[in-house]
């Protein structure tokens, strides 16, 4: 995956208890499992502590447990 790196900032959905998509979190790139895109990410909730995930996928829509490049506008 083209720009992949340790350090990158990210946008991470984390997990729901239902169906729905969490709102985006930044998030930084700590460890690439493989080139496709499983990361694992350090990230930081609006007024809530640094958070580790592992084993992120990369996903280019917005889906719970998963990451993808910020979009420029």
């Amino acid at each position: 995956m083209k720009g992949l790196s340790i350090g990158r900032i990210v946008h991470f959905h984390p997990p729901t208890t239902d169906q729905s998509v969490a709102d985006a979190q930044p998030a930084i790139i700590t460890k690439i499992h493989s080139a496709d895109g499983m990361v694992n990410l350090s990230a930081f909730g609006d007024m809530e502590p640094r958070k580790g995930w592992s084993s992120v996928p990369y996903s280019k829509e917005p889906r719970g447990y998963s990451w993808h490049w910020p979009i420029e506008g």
